[in-house]
């Protein structure tokens, strides 16, 4: 219901009977109660056009509690403190402690990291230097320089050094060093000495070269050449070599006609001197033992 009809509905009894009092000759007769105002909402005046005058003095219109806008915003609907902005969530004016870079020692550029203001003044230590030669010698050869066995070799006639016989054989195959490999010393006992009283006390690195040239196939004695010479070697009066085969550990004949299968044989022992004098003897189970040339360094 519009509220021009809410109005004439209420009002209209009321005023028709104080006209009718009063004696102004209005007749109410024929009016119901609630018809003295059409139902109907008037038309919008035309534009340009005046509103249409009252009759009455129109009371002011009623406002519903519930339908007309509040004067002032609810409390309930203003912002609330806890929607306003957060101070926290406010940027802050100063970068946070927590934010901002840390001063702590271990995010701050390691000292160790940090390149060295100037080369360390020491080098590194260098590397172990090779302990000094004592003797380096070609049994029964002549002077070389070793190419495989690389080197200056000193010749050294048997028995010098060691014998008490010797033996050579050639061509050599299986090395670029066949000088080394062509002449022996051999006996049992084989003997060598070397030093004459003068090496420091210590020990010593003792380098024994060795190759068959007299058994096997091709070579002088013929044969199979396995097991036709087995020897064992003591340094200082310790054993370091047991029942040694060279044709086995070589596999060959190095002076064989018809092989060139065979290789040199090279062991290598670290031994104490005590008495100045480096003692090597090497007796045989089979045949003779034998030796090619040797090497000695030290004290280590």
């Amino acid at each position: 219901m519009t509220l021009a009809r809410r109005w004439a509905v209420s009002v209209a009894p009321p005023l028709v009977a104080a006209l009718a009092s009063i004696g102004c000759g209005f007749d109410a007769s024929g009016l119901g109660t609630g018809s003295f105002i059409d139902a109907t909402t008037p038309d919008a005046p035309a534009a340009g056009d005046a509103p249409p005058e009252s009759p009455f003095e129109a009371p002011p219109p009623e406002v519903d509690a519930d339908t007309a806008p509040d004067a002032a915003p609810d409390a309930d609907t203003a912002p609330d403190a806890d929607t306003a902005p957060d101070a926290d969530a406010a940027p802050d004016a100063a970068p946070d402690a927590d934010t901002a870079p840390d001063a702590d020692a271990d995010t701050a550029p390691d000292a160790d990291a940090a390149p060295d203001a100037a080369p360390d003044a020491a080098p590194d230590a260098a590397p172990d230097a090779a302990p000094p030669l004592v003797a380096r010698l070609n049994i029964d050869g002549a002077a070389l320089d070793g190419v495989d066995y690389p080197g200056h070799w000193a010749a050294s006639p048997v028995p010098t050094a060691c014998g008490p016989n010797h033996y050579e054989n050639g061509p050599i195959h299986g090395t670029n060093d066949p000088g080394l490999f062509a002449g022996e010393a051999w006996g049992n006992p084989l003997t060598c000495s070397i030093g004459g009283g003068a090496l420091a006390k210590g020990t010593y690195r003792v380098r024994l070269y060795f190759a068959e040239i007299y058994f096997g196939p091709g070579c002088p004695a013929g044969g199979a050449g396995t097991g036709a010479r087995v020897f064992s070697i003591a340094l200082e009066g310790a054993t370091v070599l047991s029942n040694l085969d060279v044709f086995a550990a070589s596999g060959g004949c190095l002076a064989s006609t018809t092989s060139t299968a065979g290789r040199p044989v090279v062991q290598t022992f670290d031994v104490l001197v005590s008495d100045g004098t480096l003692d090597l003897v090497g007796t045989a189970t089979k045949n003779n033992a034998k030796i090619s040339a040797i090497e000695v360094f030290g004290p280590l």
